[in-house]
């Protein structure tokens, strides 16, 4: 009876467990309730640094050393994507008029292997210009009056920022800074409405002075970051504009850069302040948040988009791989059934997350 009376009671425990709805266990536990793992095995390495990911058409595109695409249907599993040269790693990407860009180097010597480009499918590389020696270190599409490719290149002892409206070979200009920036600061982000273009420099901000063309780049007056370096810009659909801080703080503005209003610092568990990242505007979250990444403590949400509210620390259940795993880039796509949020980490791969409601995601390592 003993024995029975045991068992009976394990049963109803169980019972209970899978009936429970609540996004705030534990992961275990969260797992159990959902009836599946927190690992969907679609062939991404789960210890993968993932620098970006991007999306065109219906196939995604992840730089995580090696390049790696899947179309996005509800089972499609990733595939490595040859490089142009044997043994040559990826780190950053972009979609730009229809074409995949990609910045390749050669790990065995360090070295840089130039901008590549290609239809996204089939892949066909075809190197812009005659290779060099540099990293690109960033490549990013912006605005929309003309759409603008930034590429930023590191030469081992400066960085440099060209940009193109057509990113074909010889069309792109280097930008002209009123006041140039450190040579080895690094270049952060770029966005713009259009009107104007936003540069992110080490722990400064730029703007042209230009209305909408790409003048002189000239450093704003920005909130400070102290010696941390900015996360990232992010112009929202709302018209308002964010900065993401290394020093627990985070930054918007209604007029272009020119006023700033901040957050109050945002602490780890142990008082450091949380270094941010890059932002993302998921559509689906009905609270309409912005949502800001960081360097090791899972994602932020901004209720409102106000950065003076209280922000939220997210997932509201603890996965610590991916909490802990520093997220480089999310991506958002609305665009099929179940909108989703992906999350490249560095050391803990690339996450997903399928919209439940309100602003809840349920997480899934892909």
């Amino acid at each position: 009876m003993k024995n029975k009376a045991m068992l009976m009671s394990l049963l109803g425990a169980l019972l209970a467990l899978t009936s429970c709805r609540d996004l705030t266990l534990d992961p275990v536990f969260y797992a159990l309730e959902k009836e599946q793992p927190l690992e969907d095995d679609r062939g991404f390495p789960d210890a993968a640094i993932v620098h970006r990911i991007v999306k065109t058409g219906t196939r995604y595109f992840a730089a995580a050393n090696k390049l790696y695409s899947r179309t996005d249907g509800a089972s499609d599993t990733w595939t490595v994507v040859a490089p142009p040269v044997p043994g040559a790693m990826c780190n950053t990407l972009e979609v730009f008029a229809g074409q995949i860009y990609a910045g390749f180097y050669d790990k065995s010597i360090g070295a840089g292997l130039g901008l590549y480009r290609s239809a996204p499918d089939p892949i066909s590389w075809n190197l812009l210009g005659t290779g060099t020696s540099s990293q690109i270190t960033l490549i990013k599409a912006v605005g929309s009056a003309p759409p603008r490719l930034f590429v930023a290149t590191w030469s081992g002892s400066a960085y440099t920022l060209s940009h193109s409206t057509t990113g074909d070979d010889g069309d792109f200009t280097t930008v002209s800074w009123g006041t140039a920036p450190q040579a080895d600061l690094p270049i952060i982000d770029v966005d713009s409405n259009d009107s104007y273009y936003w540069v992110v420099v080490g722990n400064a901000v730029y703007r042209d002075d230009l209305l909408a063309g790409l003048g002189t780049l000239a450093v704003l007056p920005a909130p400070s970051s102290g010696t941390a370096t900015y996360g990232g810009v992010f112009l929202a659909s709302t018209g308002t504009l964010y900065l993401s801080g290394g020093n627990g703080l985070l930054h918007s503005s209604i007029d272009g850069g020119g006023t700033w209003s901040s957050s109050a610092v945002v602490l780890d568990d142990k008082d450091n302040p949380v270094p941010f990242a890059g932002f993302a505007l998921p559509t689906s979250d009905t609270t309409n948040a912005v949502y800001v990444g960081t360097r090791g403590f899972g994602y932020y949400r901004i209720p409102g988009g106000a950065v003076t509210a209280t922000l939220v620390r997210s997932p509201a259940y603890n996965i610590s791989a991916l909490y802990n795993g520093a997220i480089n880039c999310l991506l958002y796509d609305g665009s099929v059934p179940q909108a989703r949020l992906f999350l490249c980490t560095s050391g803990s791969g690339l996450w997903r997350g399928d919209y439940l409601s309100g602003s809840e995601w349920s997480w899934k390592q892909e």
